[in-house]
């Protein structure tokens, strides 16, 4: 069984690595979705689709120092949802 102190040491550092604006919300709760379903039925296509949705906010947020631009990284506070974007942007394409 996990000590409490490890437990504690455990959360701090899972909370600092996180920024929640990206890895909460619409953008979460997508790639999970995807990525349950695919599980779930070994839908290929769903994997991929998730596996997408975290290269998307891989590629957006995170630079090659390893560096995470968080959404309020500008001294403005917004939230950035991919899943939004990628709405937007089919849409506007058709």
């Amino acid at each position: 069984m996990e000590s409490d102190t490890n437990k504690e040491e455990s959360d701090a550092t899972a909370d600092s690595r996180c920024d929640p604006t990206m890895y909460v919300g619409s953008n979460a709760l997508m790639a999970d979705a995807l990525l349950t379903l695919g599980a779930y039925n070994d839908d290929e296509e769903a994997h991929e689709y998730g596996r997408r949705v975290l290269m998307a906010v891989e590629s957006a947020f995170i630079i090659s120092s390893g560096a995470v631009f968080h959404a309020d990284y500008d001294g403005v506070l917004n939230e950035s949802h991919i899943s939004d974007d990628t709405t937007f942007s089919s849409e506007t394409e058709t």
